[in-house]
């Protein structure tokens, strides 16, 4: 499947919803597809975002990146009594539609990740990251693919992995302040 990596994502998604319970073929294939866009996203952003720690990895950036989202961003997008009281967004703001919270309240929310492009970030990095998540979220949504998932991880001793480390890091901040914006 060719397109972008939110849009592999969504098929795979959508066969997940719709694959039969006594369909264990089925299930493998989204389980591996699952897996192998994961660590792409995964190694894309984490390797992006800390490219010291991955000089031989040629990506061509000479420092390390921050991604940082405008958490009030999310409070601005919730209907307010006083329009003119409502937050702007800034031209370096960027507006992406996301699925990586796990508050399903949270999902229908665009979140808007502060940008500085002279870093190079972009909306594709942005994109990885996001997708990312989600995959993360499906592959420990389903009992059997989280103990897949797990022996796996555990073979490959991806413990040592300094870019899986990295983006499980930045995964777990950004679920804790997307949290903490909205129950402050």
């Amino acid at each position: 499947m060719t397109g972008s990596v939110s849009s592999r994502f969504q098929h795979l998604s959508e066969c997940h919803r719709q694959q039969p319970s006594d369909a264990p073929a089925v299930s493998k294939s989204i389980f591996y597809s699952t897996v192998l866009l994961f660590l792409k996203t995964a190694f894309t952003y984490a390797s992006t975002v800390d490219s010291e720690a991955f000089a031989s990895t040629n990506i061509g950036h000479s420092t390390s990146l921050l991604l940082l989202e405008d958490l009030n961003a999310k409070l601005k997008s919730k209907k307010h009594k006083h329009k003119h009281k409502k937050l702007r967004l800034d031209e370096n703001d960027i507006p992406l539609d996301s699925d990586s919270s796990d508050d399903p309240g949270l999902s229908s929310i665009p979140a808007n990740l502060k940008v500085n492009k002279s870093y190079g970030i972009t909306p594709e990095l942005i994109e990885n990251f996001e997708t990312g998540i989600d995959c993360w979220k499906l592959l420990y949504a389903n009992e059997y693919f989280e103990k897949d998932l797990n022996w796996l991880l555990h073979r490959w001793k991806a413990d040592t992995w300094q870019w899986l480390t990295s983006f499980q890091t930045d995964m777990m901040i950004f679920k804790v302040k997307l949290f903490w914006s909205f129950y402050k």
